[in-house]
């Protein structure tokens, strides 16, 4: 009976360090292919892991070799795919393992345009910080600032206009930063874009300015801190009106009376229909 149960132990014994081996051995199979993957498999790989926000596997596939700047089947690319999940730690990681800030994806944009446009400022930050143009051009001719207002992203468009880079760059409609900002009404972003440099008379093409436009509005606000940075209180519009005729017309009588003190003249006609 006794040497039974020795002989049971022993094979138990047996049992479990043949177990152990095969483990061991399997884990050992799996690091060296992991080890002879190609390229092609560790870039696929490096996109997955970050799409899954696995920031550590992404690390770890750089260090074996991994394409920080690896494209994907649709042209998406791993910065492209961490500012998409606003994921910081997997940014700063790519960036550190040389992933390129401008590096476009397969719509023509930039790590830059995408993190404006959802207005994330910290990716924004870190973007900046790695060398990422701010000046940079889609392909539908806009920077990542114009993203930001376009999208009604005030901090980070104000952000981008501490950058001091495409002010007055017009997109594919003719219109400026500052323009758009007064169209959405976001008097932050302009008075951000005036003190860096903005030009208050800029116009777009059918004869638009910001000044028009905010008077037009109602916004005092907007119209006095225009009129401050150098705006024409006696510009014109495409039909011949000046912002005092618009003004007098819509009723805003703070904006004519903040107009008349900025020098706007009462005998230019008004050319608009009665």
């Amino acid at each position: 009976m006794a040497s039974r149960r020795v002989s049971r132990a022993f094979g138990a014994i047996l049992l479990v360090f043949a177990l152990t081996f095969l483990v061991s051995f399997q884990f050992a199979l799996l690091r060296e292919v992991v080890g002879r993957s190609t390229g092609a498999e560790r870039d696929g790989a490096l996109l997955a892991a970050v799409k899954a926000r696995l920031p550590d596997k992404a690390e770890g596939l750089l260090r074996r070799g991994a394409d920080a700047d690896a494209c994907g089947r649709g042209g998406e690319r791993p910065l492209h795919l961490a500012v998409e999940n606003s994921d910081a730690v997997s940014l700063r990681i790519l960036l550190d393992g040389g992933a390129r800030a401008d590096l476009r994806d397969g719509r023509g944009e930039t790590p830059l345009h995408a993190a404006a446009e959802k207005g994330w400022l910290g990716g924004v930050e870190t973007l900046l910080e790695g060398g990422a143009d701010p000046g940079a051009l889609d392909r539908l001719g806009e920077t990542p600032l114009m993203k930001a207002l376009r999208a009604g992203r005030e901090k980070t468009a104000r952000r981008l206009a501490l950058a001091g880079v495409g002010l007055d760059a017009r997109d594919a409609s003719g219109c400026t930063p500052l323009y758009v900002a007064v169209l959405k009404g976001m008097g932050e972003a302009a008075e951000a874009l005036l003190r860096a440099g903005a030009e208050p008379r800029g116009r777009i093409r059918c004869g638009d300015s910001p000044l028009l436009l905010a008077v037009r509005s109602g916004r005092r606000d907007l119209a006095s801190r225009l009129l401050a940075a150098g705006a024409d209180a006696n510009e014109r519009d495409a039909d011949g009106n000046t912002p005092l005729h618009w003004a007098e017309r819509l009723g805003h009588e703070g904006i004519a009376r903040e107009l008349l003190r900025q020098g706007a003249r009462r005998d230019f006609f008004d050319q608009s229909p009665p």
